[in-house]
């Protein structure tokens, strides 16, 4: 059945009720001055589409407890507390903050999230006046949640802060509009100060796109600033052509860091093991031409990693740690020209794929010599490759037994072991040519998570999760 809706005399009836009898007067003491019900009329029926009455029960309401708050038992409507009250926003405001948190009780996502203060943003104006939204503009402006946003329009106009405006226009366009023209100020206020996810992505983006308008190209996105972004795309509008490049290239560039720091764990887990293998290294008794001679290959070995790191980047890195681990072994330190070479080619972005293992790589190891490099993974293959070798094709491949290699090691040069420790709690010994030294050392519970040759190759330590 249609309801028509409440004119002004309904209005002026309500707003006197609790006065209009002496028995009601003596029940609640309220008294309510000429003028103010036809007042509190005129402001309602003001904006011709808003739903009246729940409007008008918020209202009656925060009237009721700003005047028993003034007198408790002689209550007095009167014409400047219904002015002081609207004056400070506070009976649409409270209007407002109620019909979101009945929302929220409801559906606490929608409201949490951002997504109805900024649906509700979307149907003002800069001006802070409210505007009227198409279905179409809706389902365009919010084409990422065009499958939910309509719901979540309906649910708004069930709780009278959003209402129907299709049978308003001449053509039936369906189209939505805020229920009240004085709740735009209100929700503009309350969508700047809100810190929901979705408000927080929509000033960020805002603010920065300005960079990127007319087809420029700006700064893009620090993480920090696209992570908030991202958590809060889904409770905003859809992002403008402009802002949709910032995104993409912050995304980019995020993704190029993840790059750029995943191939420098590593290769400074290369170097970790080297360094940790120099750490039972005893005081080598060399004679001085030996020691001389070894320190002026360090100084070579240090200057070619520095001479071909703009056409070798990643090889002469890998000379360099190789040189930092001869260097512990050979003299109990790391010498100033190998530790300044260490120190400039880690600092260079490396962004390229070297060596092709065809899988997730779990442990890298370098020969002590610096001319071989091995890399092991899931699959339980360990690869080894020449440095200045071809990339594509390794030297040799070790199809061991293990599910995944977690470790790798070079023992010295000259008898050409290679130490590989694995998921399945084993050691095993092989040959450089590929072929397996012994049965397996068994002699830990767990994954092998590290395996390290003493300096005279004599000795191999491991490492796990037991």
């Amino acid at each position: 059945m249609f309801l028509e809706r409440l004119g002004r005399e309904g209005i002026i009836e309500a707003v006197n009720g609790l006065a209009a009898t002496r028995r009601l007067r003596n029940q609640y003491g309220l008294t309510v001055e000429a003028g103010v019900a036809a007042r509190i009329a005129d402001d309602l029926l003001e904006d011709r589409e808003s739903p009246v009455a729940p409007t008008l029960q918020i209202l009656l309401t925060k009237l009721w407890e700003a005047a028993t708050r003034a007198s408790p038992s002689k209550p007095h409507f009167s014409l400047d507390l219904y002015g002081n009250l609207k004056q400070q926003g506070l009976l649409l405001r409270d209007f407002l903050e109620r019909q979101l948190g009945a929302l929220e009780t409801q559906t606490p996502d929608t409201v949490q999230s951002g997504l109805a203060l900024d649906l509700l943003a979307y149907h003002t104006t800069p001006d802070a006046t409210a505007e009227e939204r198409t279905r179409e503009q809706l389902l365009r402006d919010y084409r990422h949640r065009a499958d939910d946003v309509p719901k979540v329009v309906e649910e708004l106009c069930g709780f009278y802060l959003l209402s129907d405006s299709s049978q308003d226009r001449r053509d039936g366009v369906p189209s939505t509009r805020l229920a009240h023209d004085t709740l735009a100020p209100l929700v503009r206020r309350m969508f700047a100060r809100s810190d929901s996810p979705g408000q927080r992505a929509r000033r960020i983006i805002e603010s920065r796109s300005a960079e990127w308008a007319g087809g420029r190209q700006g700064t893009p996105l620090d993480e920090r600033d696209l992570a908030q972004v991202l958590q809060g795309l889904p409770a905003m509008r859809a992002p403008a052509p402009d802002e949709e490049r910032l995104m993409q290239a912050s995304l980019n560039e995020r993704l190029q860091r993840e790059r750029r720091r995943r191939t420098q764990r590593f290769l400074l887990r290369g170097t970790l093991i080297l360094v940790l293998a120099s750490l039972g290294v005893a005081t080598w008794g060399w004679d001085g031409a030996r020691r001389a001679d070894r320190l002026a290959q360090l100084r070579r070995t240090a200057a070619e990693a520095l001479a071909r790191r703009d056409h070798e980047p990643a090889s002469s890195l890998m000379q360099a740690i190789a040189a930092t681990g001869q260097s512990l072994a050979w003299r109990g330190e790391v010498i100033p020209k190998v530790q300044y070479s260490l120190s400039a080619l880690t600092q260079e972005a490396l962004e390229q794929n070297v060596y092709e293992h065809g899988g997730p790589i779990h442990a890298i190891a370098v020969s002590r010599d610096g001319a071989l490099i091995a890399s092991g993974g899931e699959g339980g293959n360990v690869k080894i490759w020449k440095i200045d070798g071809n990339r594509k094709e390794p030297l040799v491949t070790l199809a061991s037994e293990q599910k995944t290699v977690q470790a790798v090691a070079f023992g010295a040069a000259a008898d050409g072991v290679v130490a590989t420790g694995g998921q399945d709690g084993t050691v095993r010994l092989w040959d450089q040519s590929g072929s397996p030294r012994g049965s397996p050392l068994r002699a830990h519970e767990g994954s092998v998570n590290a395996v390290v040759f003493s300096p005279d190759a004599q000795w191999l330590a491991s490492a796990g999760d037991d």
